[in-house]
């Protein structure tokens, strides 16, 4: 995603963003710990919107200090691409947006 990244995000939504491979399948990881929900559904709709590969993207979210960005992505959290939203098996306060590519 690269440069198309430093025009659309801050410096401080870049840093909470890191990509991946495991099991052959290319992840985008996104913390968003300490925002206000309506930043993260800012930050995820823009990542989303420039994930035109379709790689999944693993949201943390926390769980232990509140649920209101987990109840946003569960509830108002929408894309065109976007197949489910999974919660990770073990851990509640993450949750995997399975991503369709771009058209």
């Amino acid at each position: 995603m690269g440069n198309r990244m430093e025009m659309i995000f801050t410096n401080d939504e870049i840093a909470r963003i890191t990509e991946g491979i495991k099991n052959d399948v290319h992840t985008i990881t996104v913390d968003v710990h300490g925002l206000r929900v309506k930043d993260a559904k800012r930050l995820l709709n823009n990542l989303m919107a420039i994930n035109r590969e379709g790689y999944d993207i693993q949201v943390i979210h926390g769980y232990s200090h509140g649920t209101a960005i987990k109840e946003m992505i569960y509830g108002k959290l929408e894309s065109p691409r976007l197949e489910c939203k999974k919660a990770v098996k073990r851990n509640h306060g993450r949750t995997i947006l399975k991503m369709n590519k771009a058209a």
